[in-house]
């Protein structure tokens, strides 16, 4: 009886041990042998047990990767490398699948240090997102590859680098902060040798907080940021591509107001763009800028070229050559149009100006604001088109007269009642900052 007793509970032992024993490595790389594999092997370490939820069991994962042909017709020799986990079941040690944890290739050319660090460089907004490039003061302390670490093809369309820079970054009205981080950039294309998008994904890995530093406030807002010196860039760019105008010397602001209608009658949108660029007083400009419009000046200007370069009937047509004034009052003027139903208005200043004992010299006439109105009902152009050439605009030779009393060139200009001051906008109404 013991004996039997002792063979049965030594035969129970063994079926326990045999339902749990763990897959051996040389069947763990025979169930991966998938047609098409080229290379594979075992991960460092031993078959692991884990619990999924998903399936309320637990099962055996050992790591591996496989190699196979990445069937590129382009590179015929790329590989696809398959990192992850064969898993078994626990119980009967049968295969059940292979949970893939990466994807990557090998054997397709990448871009050279060089280039990639140029398209890293060439799109720092990219790099570093919208918040961080937009408070980061001065330039980055540097941009580098991690050592032994180089770009990896996360697919023929995609490819990962990493980066580390180090920068400062503006926290608070009077202090910055100076960060290292480790990222990992993506670049995107749509097929194997189209170029790359502009658009860039960044992740950060890791964002080390380092040294503090104290400003005054007017010091560290005069302190340029990555933002601004690529907007200011960009607009010193976009002002060199318009074409050359030259602006006389006005002697008065009349003969500033009437040369100004000239253009914005007869120029097209790149001509009054660039002439506007020279005569826009510094209220419209970023501080410190001279070809960079604030953010809401912008669309200011954008409004007047619509309203007299592309709209069904331009400014220009619907006004004389010498407008009749409506008022004139310390530089400033209301013009009508030929049916005199509406009037726009522009507000000139002495811009440019130094300082001598106390008082402001020298400068040149600048717009301060300027108040477009058109007729843009269908009904309205129509009426406006049905007068006869030299029906309207009678007083000289078929045109108006710009008339009033004249100004002088030494009249000190005023702000009183302008839309910069009262901060107003209407449809149709554009007025400086």
């Amino acid at each position: 009886m013991r004996t039997r007793a002792a063979l049965l509970i030594a035969a129970i032992s063994l079926s326990v041990i045999a339902v749990h024993a763990q897959p051996s490595d040389a069947q763990v790389l025979k169930d991966i042998s998938w047609p098409g594999v080229i290379k594979k092997e075992l991960r460092p370490g031993t078959i692991k047990k884990v619990w999924s939820d998903a399936n309320s069991q637990y099962y055996w994962d050992r790591a591996c990767v496989v190699w196979r042909n990445a069937n590129i017709a382009e590179y015929p020799n790329a590989m696809l490398e398959v990192g992850g986990f064969a898993r078994y079941s626990y119980v009967t040690n049968t295969y059940q699948d292979f949970l893939t944890t990466y994807n990557t290739y090998t054997g397709i050319p990448a871009p050279s240090n060089e280039e990639i660090m140029g398209m890293l460089r060439g799109n720092l907004r990219g790099v570093l997102g919208d918040y961080k490039f937009e408070n980061i003061v001065g330039e980055l302390h540097y941009l580098r590859f991690p050592e032994n670490n180089g770009p990896t093809w996360e697919s023929p369309t995609h490819l990962t680098v990493p980066v580390e820079v180090e920068y400062e970054r503006k926290e608070g009205p009077t202090w910055t902060v100076v960060y290292a981080d480790r990222l990992r950039v993506h670049f995107y294309r749509d097929a194997i040798n189209a170029p790359w998008k502009e658009q860039l994904v960044n992740e950060e890995l890791e964002s080390t907080r380092g040294t503090r530093k104290d400003y005054a406030e007017w010091e560290l807002k005069k302190i340029p940021t990555l933002g601004s010196i690529a907007s200011e860039r960009s607009a010193q760019a976009a002002a060199a591509a318009l074409p050359t105008v030259e602006v006389p010397a006005f002697a008065t602001d009349r003969e500033a107001m009437q040369y100004t209608v000239e253009v914005l009658r007869t120029g097209d949108e790149q001509r009054i763009r660039a002439y506007l660029m020279k005569v826009l007083s510094a209220g419209w400009f970023v501080e410190g800028s001279s070809t960079q419009l604030t953010t809401q000046a912008q669309g200011w200007l954008e409004g007047i070229i619509q309203v007299c370069a592309k709209s069904q009937m331009n400014w220009g047509e619907q006004y004389c050559a010498r407008p009749e004034e409506k008022e004139y009052y310390n530089n400033q003027f209301s013009l009508w149009n030929k049916v005199k139903d509406k009037a726009s208005r522009f507000v000139w200043e002495r811009g440019g100006t130094t300082w001598k004992n106390g008082q402001q010299v020298g400068g040149s006439w600048k717009l301060n604001t300027i108040e477009v109105y058109i007729h843009v009902n269908e009904n309205d152009i129509a009426r406006l088109r049905s007068y006869e050439p030299g029906y309207l605009c009678k007083e000289e030779g078929g045109e108006g007269q710009l008339g009033g009393a004249t100004s002088s060139g030494s009249q000190q200009p005023t702000n009183n009642g302008t839309l910069l001051n009262k901060g107003k906008g209407l449809l149709n109404k554009l007025n400086t900052p």
